[in-house]
């Protein structure tokens, strides 16, 4: 049985979660970020480093309760675990929604107002690469993952991904800061 008292085939079930929860959660945060406009002028870069920076705290969360402190108040239970699950997938989908808006944007304001070719171009190369990088952390994540398994266990890796996290946390509520003194 797995660390969470799981059969091998079931937990691989619950690993599903995020990904579900993912898919639902990238839809409304897809929306929102449509929702912001594409003037810069009007906050759009600002909110949608907000929007990452709370994907990232939603993140940080979510490991912080799959870390070592909180498997030492016998909280290593299902109950713990499968919100957990489903709050990666929520913290997931508002980290790459917007993150995908934002790279894009850049790229866009790197080209002259005359290039509007270019900035298509651009926009669709930039897409590819942010879907590339997502998918090739959906394909190291279990190789990862198991590798800090056997080396670290589970929750000093998942305090690992907590401190990733709040890095990024740091660096999109900075940016969000320096976006909103240029609105």
């Amino acid at each position: 049985k797995s660390t969470y008292g799981l059969e091998p085939g079931l937990a691989g079930v619950f690993f599903m979660i995020p990904g579900l929860t993912y898919i639902l959660t990238a839809i409304v945060a897809g929306a929102l970020v449509d929702s912001f406009g594409g003037a810069v002028a009007n906050g759009q870069e600002f909110k949608l480093k907000v929007t990452t920076a709370a994907g990232f705290g939603v993140l940080l969360l979510c490991y912080l309760f799959l870390a070592p402190a909180v498997a030492r108040l016998a909280l290593e239970r299902l109950a713990v675990f499968a919100p957990s699950l489903v709050a990666l997938g929520i913290g997931i989908g508002l980290t790459v929604m917007p993150s995908t808006s934002d790279l894009q944007g850049i790229a866009e304001r790197r080209i002259p107002p005359s290039g509007e070719a270019e900035a298509a171009a651009l926009t669709s190369q930039v897409a590819g690469v942010w879907s590339s990088a997502y998918a090739l952390g959906q394909a190291a994540g279990p190789v990862v993952g198991g590798a800090l398994d056997s080396t670290i266990g589970i929750h000093w890796g998942c305090f690992t991904f907590a401190m990733v996290c709040a890095f990024g946390l740091l660096l999109n509520t900075y940016g969000a800061w320096t976006a909103k003194s240029r609105i």
